[in-house]
């Protein structure tokens, strides 16, 4: 495993159907195995797109992913060594939330004599082992996302990919996930996060990743970046700013 970077993307592009240009275009990046690797870009920047390719819930139109030298894809070997948490994941409505957890313990590979116990132990590092019994219908959208949070962990990946993971989240919560990703990137497993809040980025994160549009325009040493460039927050919100306005053409 460590004979690969954590993921690497050739040549990556990214088309939907009826889609009037790429939701990402010719991505080539290396993510290597132990970093924090934070992605930042506006809303349709192609965040979520590229995290999605990462973990295999999308194919490539054209290009290449591996995840620790390997395709990731429903059923893949690989699959078991990712855990990957998202604002509109989906837990299972007529399973309470440790069954919830459980099933997905077992589906990643934890033997089924030891999902239950995997499951109390992920809901216990995100402080809400008290809803074990609820229905997902029955949680506040902070506590579901903790509950994604907890299932992301559930299996023991070295591979974490978070998508926009501080949303919804209380302080309390948002602290609880700072020391998941700083004990992660300590016990040399791979943190990939997709985040809009920049003090999230220059806490945590080794590395830097900047999506304009579906291209990738920064990358590299997180403080490297912000030194070379200066004025990156103001550059950052430049970019926000060119995909988010009603003006814009």
């Amino acid at each position: 495993m460590n004979n690969f970077p954590a993921v690497r993307l050739e040549a990556l592009t990214k088309r939907y159907p009826r889609a009037a240009t790429a939701a990402l275009s010719s991505i080539e990046l290396s993510v290597a195995t132990g970093s924090v690797t934070a992605l930042v870009g506006a809303n349709g920047s192609g965040k979520s797109t590229l995290l999605r390719l990462v973990v295999g819930l999308l194919e490539p139109s054209s290009g290449r992913v591996e995840v620790h030298g390997a395709t990731p894809g429903r059923g893949a070997q690989v699959m078991r060594r990712i855990g990957f948490a998202s604002t509109d994941d989906r837990l299972c409505p007529d399973l309470t939330v440790l069954d919830n957890l459980a099933y997905r313990a077992s589906i990643r590979g934890v033997p089924a004599s030891q999902a239950e116990r995997a499951a109390r132990d992920a809901l216990d590092r995100f402080s809400v082992a008290r809803f074990a019994a609820r229905l997902p219908a029955a949680l506040s959208a902070g506590e579901r996302q903790r509950v994604l949070l907890a299932a992301a962990i559930v299996h023991d990946p070295v591979l974490l990919v978070l998508d926009e993971p501080s949303s919804a989240l209380d302080i309390v919560a948002q602290a609880d996930l700072h020391s998941l990703i700083e004990d992660a990137r300590r016990s040399g497993r791979t943190v990939l996060l997709a985040t809009h809040h920049l003090e999230e980025v220059w806490r945590l994160a080794s590395d830097l990743l900047v999506l304009n549009a579906g291209a990738l325009v920064h990358s590299g040493r997180t403080r490297e970046i912000a030194d070379s460039l200066g004025t990156l927050r103001a550059r950052l919100h430049d970019l926000f700013a060119e995909e988010t306005s009603p003006c814009a053409a």
